[in-house]
């Protein structure tokens, strides 16, 4: 990267995504590079008629032409899968993990273009049940996917960075 030609960064996602593109850009302050926050709090992949992921991002792609693609979606995505034809609901457990997983390659095959790097950040633990509960499955998928375009997507595991004593949740870290 140059100042003529910086590294351009997106970051998209729910809520989880809005600390983290400001932190991206601080710590990249000063260098030849370009931070660009695509955040939509309450929203995730469960929910197209709320923020349509695919459509939002094949613009950003289009608009921004980014290097570097950060994603975190699922803190909001414990819930029932609006789709075309209706609802799957969670409790529907083999149905749900399809389509969720359906969603995360869509995703995945919309910003993994030549010559852009994708980072697909994890879940870190939740402090509320409800929420913990599913973290360990969408988790196990966004990396089953990455898996799947080794050369395009990396799967980032936040744990050994963000999880408290013992593996549970904490509020704060040394």
């Amino acid at each position: 990267p140059t100042a003529a030609d910086p590294l351009r960064v997106l970051v998209a996602g729910d809520s989880l995504s809005g600390h983290l593109g400001p932190s991206m850009s601080s710590a990249l302050s000063g260098k030849p590079a370009t931070v660009t926050l695509d955040e939509h709090v309450g929203t995730g992949l469960a929910r197209p008629d709320v923020v349509d992921w695919p459509t939002e991002l094949s613009q950003d792609m289009a608009n921004n032409k980014p290097d570097v693609v950060v994603l975190i979606f699922g803190g909001n995505d414990n819930q029932d899968l609006r789709t075309a034809d209706g609802w799957i609901p969670i409790t529907h457990h083999d149905e749900w993990k399809a389509e969720y997983q359906r969603r995360i390659a869509q995703i995945m095959d919309i910003v993994a273009k030549p010559g852009v790097s994708v980072y697909w950040l994890g879940l870190p633990v939740m402090a509320r049940p409800s929420l913990q509960a599913v973290v360990p499955e969408i988790n196990a998928m966004i990396a089953k996917e990455a898996a799947a375009r080794p050369h395009a997507v990396t799967y980032v595991d936040p744990g050994p960075a963000l999880d408290g004593p013992k593996g549970g949740f904490a509020a704060y870290l040394p």
